[in-house]
């Protein structure tokens, strides 16, 4: 199978919400994806995932991401739209995630890159989902849908 879209979970199951990526990710390999759409657990995220972002059309990362709003709300940030200049459209974005998409943008440059990003409410060690986080599960998967090139 040819990989068009990889959709990438990134963060850590066993700290909150901040395990949303990879829940949507578990999520999803129940569900009847489109031809050509990989899953793939990103883990902590960082630079290790840029070679994903390699011989794909387009990359959705799914994480947890402080923007200030309630719990469970989604945003998404089309990466080619996003400032690369402006430091304080990258400040909320987990520590990992700001260089891998800036690294990913300038090595793979016809990649669209989105993000989807997700409220969390808590993200402490040992804890699961936060119940808001969890009631959001299927509103992310049906975002995520909607940008499957």
């Amino acid at each position: 199978m040819s990989v068009k879209t990889r959709i990438i979970g990134v963060g850590n199951p066993l700290c909150g919400d901040d395990g949303i990526g990879v829940a949507l990710v578990e999520r999803l390999r129940a569900a009847e994806l489109p031809h050509g759409v990989e899953l793939l657990d990103g883990g902590l995220g960082g630079l290790s995932l840029i070679d994903y972002f390699a011989d794909v059309e387009q990359v959705i990362l799914v994480d947890a991401v402080d923007f200030g709003a309630a719990a469970g709300e989604i945003v998404h940030l089309d990466f080619a739209e996003l400032s690369l200049d402006d430091s304080t459209s990258l400040q909320q974005l987990h520590a990992g995630l700001a260089p891998l998409m800036l690294l990913a943008c300038e090595l793979h440059p016809s990649v669209r890159v989105d993000l989807v990003a997700v409220q969390p409410a808590a993200m402490q060690p040992g804890t699961s989902l936060s119940p808001a986080v969890e009631a959001g599960l299927s509103r992310l998967e049906r975002v995520v849908f909607t940008l499957l090139t």
